[in-house]
């Protein structure tokens, strides 16, 4: 259901030695946020193409050094590799959202009316719910840590995917699993713009990630629900 904030965040991460200022379609951006990023199917027919296009541009951009993108996508230089798989995943996803005959548009549509409608709520209601076992964790934690960068690092990464993952669940709680299914194949297919836009500079994941869900005084369904989004941004 937040299919669309995620893509979009990955178009930040088009900006690489090649500029690719023409690529931003400042129309495109405005239909989705008066959209709440959830557009409608109507509004899909008018927004698809010119966000393909302007994916298609930064794909372009990201190929200007001589490489294919599936060529920098596997190439030993991280910073761009990550780059160019986020990129990938972005034009993929949004061209199967963009297709009338697939099961994620089917699943999109079937639920983004009750998103769009309490999605806000759902957001201002899980900050709160999240931003102080993540204040109290790193206070805890990290008390002795020096490395300012690396401790605040660490906390907008856990800030981010703790707060995306309270979206999910209530999401699911409030629209139906099919809304839950819908944003956790969209966050799994944009995994790697996740780690490379929030969490890159994030050292042991795996282990911040089992100590954070250890400190969470939550049941294990809930701590199931958190740690199945947590996946997909604190990752090796």
């Amino acid at each position: 259901m937040v299919l669309f904030i995620f893509i979009l965040s990955c178009m930040v991460t088009g900006s690489l030695a090649c500029t690719d200022e023409h690529c931003q379609d400042f129309t495109v951006t405005t239909q989705l946020y008066e959209t709440k990023f959830m557009p409608n199917r109507s509004q899909l027919e008018i927004i698809c193409p010119n966000l393909i296009k302007m994916f298609e541009c930064e794909k372009t951009y990201l190929e200007c050094p001589g490489q294919s993108i599936e060529e920098v996508a596997v190439s030993s230089d991280t910073v761009k590799s990550k780059l160019a798989k986020a990129i990938l995943g972005g034009l993929s996803l949004i061209r199967e959202l963009c297709d009338n005959d697939s099961d994620l548009q089917k699943d999109y549509l079937e639920s983004v009316e009750c998103a769009r409608g309490h999605i806000t709520d759902i957001g201002r209601l899980c900050l709160p719910e999240t931003s102080k076992p993540t204040e109290d964790y790193f206070n805890q934690f990290y008390s002795n840590e020096d490395d300012f960068f690396k401790k605040n690092s660490h906390i907008s990464c856990v800030k981010d995917a703790f707060h995306t993952a309270c979206m999910v669940y209530k999401l699911r709680d409030t629209c139906g699993t099919v809304a839950e299914k819908t944003a956790l194949y969209g966050l799994e297919r944009m995994k790697d713009a996740l780690k490379a836009n929030r969490c890159a500079n994030v050292e042991n994941a795996e282990n911040l990630k089992t100590k954070f869900l250890e400190f969470l005084n939550y049941d294990e369904q809930k701590k199931n629900s958190i740690k199945r989004v947590l996946d997909f941004f604190l990752r090796e």
